[in-house]
């Protein structure tokens, strides 16, 4: 007689790491082509899937959750609520799984406080910022800077801009400057040379923020 615990393992070990790979891969593919529509298909496959074998908050399950979140976020303006149930979803998870401190729990931090930006949740999106660098007020890596230059965006279309730069001391060169890097907090650099040095990005989302649409020939 098979034990339980063995028949608890059985699904983890039918789902193939090779295939889940490839899966993922094609997705991938699928959003940087700009076929929305078919990476959002195979996220959504391959989410049903993982899901049914691993659990809901397994590491994998969550990060294809996110990916398929990235991707609804990014490209449907009507699927905003999908997107947003999403992205709060793997923040959970993460935070059970892993904690607040956790690199992967502040990326789902920072998506979700993209979408809720961009959905007008100014409030709520400042306090899920905060809520990542509270804990982290003396911390210099990519993911603080990162959360920094996000909430001091805010605070700068907010015409707040002294605020933004006083409460959290910019000293960050240009060249150092991560996504989502507003040009107006670079002291450092003359306004002439900005666009040669800094760069913007209008989303968070790694997966599709850096597709273009292939040039039609004439």
């Amino acid at each position: 007689m098979t034990s339980p615990d063995i028949c608890t393992a059985l699904p983890f070990l039918s789902f193939r790491f090779q295939e889940l790979q490839d899966r993922v891969t094609a997705a991938k593919n699928a959003a940087c082509e700009c076929d929305f529509t078919q990476a959002r298909r195979l996220y959504t496959t391959l989410l049903d899937d993982v899901s049914a074998s691993l659990g809901a908050t397994d590491p994998t399950t969550l990060q294809v959750k996110g990916y398929l979140a990235n991707v609804i976020a990014s490209t449907d303006v009507e699927s905003l609520d999908q997107a947003q149930r999403l992205y709060e979803e793997v923040v959970s998870g993460w935070d059970q799984t892993h904690g607040v401190l956790h690199e992967n729990t502040i990326n789902a931090r920072m998506n979700l406080a993209v979408l809720y930006k961009k959905r007008g949740k100014v409030t709520e999106a400042k306090d899920l910022i905060r809520s990542v660098l509270e804990p982290r007020r003396d911390a210099d890596d990519n993911n603080t800077l990162v959360a920094r230059v996000n909430l001091a965006n805010i605070l700068v279309k907010e015409g707040e801009h002294d605020k933004a730069i006083e409460l959290y001391g910019w000293r960050i060169p240009c060249t150092r400057a991560p996504p989502l890097f507003n040009p107006l907090l670079c002291r450092s650099v003359r306004r002439s040379s900005l666009s040669r040095t800094c760069t913007a990005s209008t989303s968070g989302v790694g997966v599709v923020q850096n597709c273009k649409e292939p040039r039609k020939r004439v």
